[in-house]
Order: structure tokens, then C-alpha cells, then sequence
């Protein structure tokens, strides 16, 4: 009678943990299904996606000057021309650009290093999503045929490149293609790539010839990846974006706070360290504002047109912790809102005086006025 009574309880309490519980039960055996579920382990993962994966970052107002004059000055043109390097030199060649310090014997890099493992956490964020990307960017429709499916591939592939390279790289991209279109003379991408299309127009149709087998075969290859500049360019967007909500942030609270840095550009003034007595000019870091939104613009522009960034529910790792991006191309407003969840960087005035004590050695990077 004791035993039955038992089975009772037990059968009882099973039943209720599994009416209780389901959503959990489900999510465990979705996560442990085999890898042919692709929709069932898509919204498992989805659910386990964090919203804040790093400490609070802290920008000073010397930090936010740096990042704006060594930023502002480099364009599509400059990713483009630079396009063997990584991110991360081609910003730190701008350091010979920038304004001398008021002590000239002082490194920039020496001050600035914290800066830039702040900035490195933004990189690399973005780099890891872009590393993330399938392999095959492009799925093969089941009523193209082969030839037809990498006819397609190559064509928008070397659209794309011609948006990122400048001509005399394209065209030797072009040859390691063994296209030729050296008999012309070409002053832009576009027209090389319109001859490369007839080229390869001509490759398809004799693809029963050795060389066009070979010539299509290298085309594929060398065409299907994403490259270094391309890269470069949608990791330079979303840094500029985050430059951008930094000097925002700082507008913001000089905007509440206009005296906050009267009484210490006063001081320097009265005690010789500057020539002339000066203020924050709000209204150029304004300027900055407007004039940074114009080169993520600029850069937006080549990015939007790109097919190999085209690419959905992106999921990847970044420090430890899985991460999503539905839409690979975002818009200015959408990485903003990210970037705050992500890496929730704001200007922070009590963090000056702890990493740059004597900010008149800087004053040459921040924007100032004459009273």
C-alpha cells in the first residue's frame, strides 16, 4: 500500500515539473538537437544573447579632442589606398598629422594608450561579427546552374571591388583574374569593370576552353571572400559612429555645465602656462558632431552598395559572451542604440583629472576659444 501510495506522489510531481516548465524543457533539448535544426538552434541561441558584455567605459575631454582630430581627417579614399594595413595603423599613422603638444618632448602614444585599448575593444567587437561571416555569402539558387550561379558571384564581386580599390589595384586584381584589360586606357574602376564584364561574358560562354575554365575557376576564388579593405571600411564606419555619440555626449554636458572648465583655463592663463585667455567653444565641437555624421555618411555610402555586407542573423562571439546582428548594414540611429547597450562610452568629466592631471600640456587638441 506504502509503495503505491509512492508511485502516486512521484508520477504527481513529474507531471507537474513538466506542466510548469516547458519553455525550459524545450530551449534544452532545441539546444542539444542535431545541427540540420538550423531554425530551432537560431532562436535557441537568439535567446541567450547578452546586453552588456564590458565595464562602463570612460572618456576624458583631452580623450574625446584626441580621437577627433586623429579621426576626422581620414576618409574612404585614405581605408582604400591603405588597403594591406589593419584599422588600427592606419589610425596611428595620423599621429604625425596632429598638433604639436605644448610639450613637445612628450609622446602621444605615451598618454594615449588607454585610449586606444578603448578604442581597440570597439574594433574588434566588429571584426570578430565580420569574421563570423559565412563562408558561402552567397546561396546558390536551385534553378541557376553552376556556371550560371559563379557568373553571378563574380559579377557583383568585382562591382564591389571597384568600390574599393583604387584603379591601378584593380586592375592588377584584374590580372591575377587573368583578365586583361590593359590595352585600354582606363581613369576609373567603372570603366574597367565594364570591360571586365564583357570579358567575362565571353569566359561563361567558352567556359569548354582551358583557359576560360582556368580564368573562371581564379575569378571564383579570388572574388568570393571579403577583403581586407572591405573590412577596414564597415569597422572605420562603426568607429566614427562611436566618436560621434562621444563629442555628443560631451556637447550634452557642457551645454548644462558651460563653467565647468572656466575656473581651470583661467588658472593656466593667469599662471603663464598659455599665451592667451581662453574657453571651450562649444559651438566647434558642435561642428565636429555635424562634420563626423558627414564621414560615416561618405563611408555609408560605398557600405550600402557592397553585396558581400548584405548578410543576416550574424552570430558571434565577443569577449566570451554570443552576440547578434540581424541585419549586418545598419543605420546610423540602429548603431548608436547597439553601441550604448554594448559599450556604453560617455564622456565622464570626473575622469579627466585622473588620467590627464595637467591638461594644459593638451590644450592644443582641444577646441578653444579667445575671451
Amino acid at each position: 500500500m506504502n509503495i503505491y501510495f509512492l508511485i502516486l506522489i512521484l508520477t504527481q510531481f513529474y507531471l507537474t515539473n513538466e506542466m510548469e516548465n516547458p519553455a525550459s524543457k524545450r530551449q534544452k533539448l532545441e539546444g542539444e538537437s542535431s545541427s540540420s535544426k538550423n531554425t530551432d538552434k537560431l532562436e535557441y541561441v537568439q535567446q541567450n544573447i547578452p546586453t552588456s558584455p564590458i565595464p562602463k567605459m570612460k572618456f576624458s575631454l583631452v580623450e574625446i579632442s584626441f580621437l577627433i582630430n586623429l579621426l576626422n581627417k581620414i576618409g574612404v579614399e585614405k581605408i582604400i589606398d591603405k588597403s594591406t594595413k589593419n584599422i588600427i595603423s592606419i589610425i596611428q599613422d595620423e599621429i604625425n598629422f596632429l598638433p604639436k603638444l605644448s610639450q613637445t618632448e612628450e609622446n602621444y602614444l605615451f598618454h594615449f594608450n588607454g585610449t586606444f585599448d578603448k578604442i581597440y575593444e570597439v574594433i574588434v567587437y566588429h571584426k570578430n561579427m565580420l569574421n563570423a561571416l559565412p563562408k558561402e555569402v552567397y546561396n546558390k539558387e536551385t534553378h541557376k546552374s553552376e556556371e550560371r550561379f559563379k557568373k553571378v558571384i563574380i559579377e557583383k564581386r568585382l562591382r564591389d571591388l571597384s568600390l574599393t580599390m583604387n584603379v591601378e589595384d584593380y586592375n592588377g586584381f584584374l590580372k591575377k583574374c587573368e583578365i586583361c584589360v590593359e590595352n585600354k586606357d582606363f581613369n576609373t574602376n567603372k570603366e574597367m569593370y565594364e570591360e571586365a564584364m564583357k570579358i567575362l561574358n565571353k569566359i561563361i560562354k567558352s567556359e569548354e576552353d582551358c583557359w576560360s575554365k582556368r580564368a573562371s575557376f581564379l575569378m571564383y576564388k579570388k572574388c568570393k571572400g571579403i577583403t581586407n579593405v572591405e573590412k577596414n571600411i564597415f569597422i572605420f564606419w562603426h568607429l566614427i559612429v562611436f566618436i560621434q555619440m562621444l563629442v555628443k555626449s560631451f556637447v550634452e554636458f557642457y551645454r548644462k555645465n558651460n563653467n565647468y572648465y572656466k575656473n581651470e583655463l583661467l588658472s593656466y592663463y593667469i599662471a603663464g602656462l598659455t599665451d592667451n585667455r581662453e574657453e571651450i567653444s562649444i559651438k566647434k565641437y558642435e561642428k565636429a558632431v555635424d562634420e563626423l555624421k558627414e564621414i560615416a555618411d561618405n563611408f555609408m555610402s560605398v557600405i550600402e552598395k557592397l553585396n558581400i555586407l548584405q548578410s543576416k542573423n550574424i552570430i558571434f562571439e565577443f569577449n566570451e559572451k554570443k552576440f547578434e546582428r540581424k541585419n549586418l548594414i545598419i543605420s546610423l540611429e540602429e548603431a548608436e542604440e547597439e553601441q550604448s547597450h554594448v559599450f556604453n562610452a560617455k564622456f565622464s568629466e570626473n575622469y579627466f583629472t585622473g588620467e590627464h592631471k595637467e591638461m594644459f600640456i593638451f590644450l592644443p587638441l582641444i577646441y578653444l576659444d579667445k575671451v
